[in-house]
């Protein structure tokens, strides 16, 4: 951990605690990396009572602060409003993730969201498309397996989710399935105010947090402090957390050792706690990820689909360009009707991703050809050290 991510470290827990931030010697480099982590709310609050900090610095957090006071406010408005047309709708919705972990943090706009993200029956998608449209949104996606996406100006993305996983469909049985223990339906409680609008009862979001940590590693190139700072902050203001359910629910998922572990890493980072190398690796792994992971991670952790004796770019990209049938029936559920579809919906794949990833792609094929294999072994084994197989 280098010493600017220590001080991002201690200014986020100073910030959701009120405590007090000690001066650091490169405020340029402690606020780079809290916009690495989408966290510049959040320093912002104990950077500015400082004495030495740069008049640059103070301006940006400023204006920062500014924007995301007012993107939170537009989130909030337009969030409320679908809510209370659910409910005079009379159709059930769970909220998920962001929208609920802000009201644990000492402002809502402390927490950002880049999306807002809300559980439905599939048996109710149309319905909600409707009222969504009416609401002035436009349609990003509609019809795939696991969400439908929404968009309005400036600031708002909704995420209908009809499966919370996309690949992860062992774990999307347990949660969708109403023979499960698991089943969000059977695991909800009402949100104050509503009858129609729920959240998952303590035990399953916890549950939930974390296997939404483990899809970000093992598919999207890593996960941010952020994430991280939510379980802390769950575990800290949840009373009566009944671990030993949550720990039940996180044996069926494969997930009690990566649990474990995260639990460690927050006492580690939050707590001051001890902790072996596993641990402090683990960290150092979260910070160089960024809020969102990175494309040289994502390659990494892709690195199961090359060949371990003979990798290539060529190989690495001709793999990522066209999926497995089963990858892209999960892409395309119409493939399981009309597999003849197979060839077209690879060309509109590749036509999509050329036309609105240009740079990501572009970025993706480049780390493929800057691939250090040590690192590749060493993400594998720090991932199997942690209880990610």
């Amino acid at each position: 951990m280098t010493q600017s991510e220590k001080n991002l470290i201690d200014a986020v827990l100073a910030s959701v605690t009120d405590g007090a931030f000690d001066k650091c010697e490169n405020y340029d480099n402690l606020v780079k990396i809290a916009g690495y982590h989408l966290v510049q709310n959040l320093i912002a609050e104990v950077i500015s009572e400082s004495d030495d900090v740069p008049d640059s610095v103070l301006k940006y957090l400023s204006e920062m602060q500014a924007l995301l006071v007012i993107k939170d406010a537009n989130q909030e408005s337009e969030v409320t409003g679908l809510m209370k047309l659910f409910e005079q709708n009379k159709i059930p919705v769970v909220m998920l993730k962001g929208w609920l972990m802000k009201k644990l943090y000492p402002r809502t706009d402390m927490r950002t969201m880049a999306d807002t993200d809300i559980f439905i029956r599939q048996s109710d998608e149309r319905k909600i498309h409707d009222i969504i449209k009416s609401r002035g949104y436009s349609v990003v996606s509609f019809g795939g397996k696991k969400d439908n996406v929404y968009h309005k100006e400036p600031f708002i993305i909704l995420e209908m989710h009809k499966n919370l996983f996309m690949f992860e469909d062992s774990w999307n049985v347990f949660f969708n399935s109403e023979e499960s223990t698991m089943c969000i339906w059977n695991r909800v409680k009402k949100i104050s105010g509503y009858d129609y609008v729920y959240r998952m009862d303590d035990e399953l979001f916890f549950v939930y947090m974390i296997a939404h940590i483990a899809k970000h590693l093992l598919d999207d190139g890593g996960i941010g402090l952020r994430a991280i700072l939510d379980v802390w902050l769950f575990m800290n203001k949840t009373q009566k957390l009944n671990f030993d359910v949550a720990f039940r629910d996180l044996e069926k998922l494969g997930l009690t050792d990566f649990a474990h572990n995260v639990i460690k890493l927050t006492k580690y980072w939050f707590e001051h706690k001890e902790c072996d190398n596993t641990i402090q690796e683990f960290g150092d792994y979260i910070l160089k990820c960024g809020v969102y992971g990175n494309s040289k991670f994502l390659v990494a952790t892709k690195e199961g689909i090359m060949t371990s004796d003979n990798p290539s770019q060529f190989k690495y990209v001709l793999r990522r360009a066209f999926p497995t049938v089963g990858e892209m029936k999960v892409r395309f559920p119409q493939l399981n009707k009309r597999i003849w579809l197979l060839p077209f919906l690879y060309i509109k794949r590749l036509w999509y991703s050329i036309r609105h990833r240009t740079d990501s792609v572009k970025n993706e094929i480049k780390n493929a050809g800057e691939v250090d294999y040590a690192q590749v072994k060493r993400i594998h084994s720090l991932y199997e050290n942690i209880g990610l197989k």
